[in-house]
C-alpha cells in the first residue's frame, strides 16, 4: 500500500489536484491509520497558521491605532 505525502494530502485539504488524486486519497485515508494521522497534521498546520495570520493582522491594526494613524 502507498501512503500518501503531505502534499499531496494538502491539495486533497485546498481541492487544488485532481479528481483521480483527490478520489484515490480519500478511498485510502477510509483504512489507513498512517495517512489520517499525517492528514490531521496537515489540518492542524493549516489551522494554526490562519490563528498566527489573524493575530499578527490584528497586532498590526493595534499598532496602527497606537501610532495615530487609524481612528478606533
Amino acid at each position: 500500500m502507498r501512503h500518501f505525502e503531505e502534499f499531496e494530502l494538502e491539495h486533497l485539504f485546498n481541492k487544488t489536484g485532481s479528481f483521480l488524486l483527490r478520489w484515490r486519497c480519500r478511498r485510502h485515508l477510509k483504512n489507513c491509520e498512517i495517512c489520517r494521522r499525517r492528514m490531521a497534521g496537515v489540518m492542524a498546520d493549516r489551522q494554526f497558521a490562519e490563528r498566527l495570520k489573524s493575530g499578527v493582522e490584528r497586532m498590526r491594526q493595534s499598532r496602527e491605532v497606537i501610532m495615530g494613524r487609524k481612528e478606533a
